[in-house]
């Protein structure tokens, strides 16, 4: 019986890799739910309601995450989830007036790390999980403050301030 369990994932995979391409054996064999149509993949929801029905199906209501201190990294089966959580979190409650997120002071992180409770079982209080989860923000916020400031050079901000604040980005918030 396991032979041929064995025998029908090696087809899987040599009908998956071979027919469709590396790209939809990535979303078989890490996201099962991912659906595909005769154009390719379609994405799911990357945070936000699905992460919250899964939390609420998981014991304890959140899932859990664990973290290596070497690489201040998550390792566990949800580590794509809390990363888009992160990206998600950052993007939309994030404060891109500071330079670089460094200068970001602590009273502005607190906040953003709080909203990671609602649906991850993590340690706030544990020194490994704070810069694990830091390293996590920075690269968000890295991220999205160049979308924004490519945007902004886009528009012409650049040249003309008064044009940057009529028309702000699309993503950000007024107290954003």
């Amino acid at each position: 019986m396991y032979n041929l369990y064995y025998f029908l994932f090696l087809l899987l995979l040599y009908f998956t890799f071979f027919v469709k391409g590396f790209y939809h054996l990535h979303i078989i064999l890490v996201d099962p739910s991912a659906t595909t149509s005769g154009s390719g993949a379609v994405r799911g929801p990357t945070y936000d309601k699905k992460t919250i029905l899964i939390a609420k199906s998981a014991t304890g209501g959140k899932l859990p995450v664990t973290f290596d201190a070497t690489c201040r990294q998550p390792i566990c089966v949800n580590v794509e989830r809390f990363n888009n959580e992160i990206g998600y979190i950052v993007c939309h409650h994030g404060i891109f007036h500071h330079k670089e997120w460094r200068l970001v002071p602590e009273d502005e992180r607190a906040p953003l790390r709080q909203y990671l409770l609602e649906n991850f079982d993590i340690n706030l209080r544990n020194e490994t999980t704070l810069k694990c989860i830091d390293e996590q923000m920075r690269k968000a916020w890295k991220g999205h403050k160049y979308k924004l400031h490519t945007y902004f050079k886009d528009i012409g901000g650049e040249d003309d301030m008064n044009m940057a604040r009529r028309t702000p980005h699309p993503d950000l918030k007024k107290e954003q």
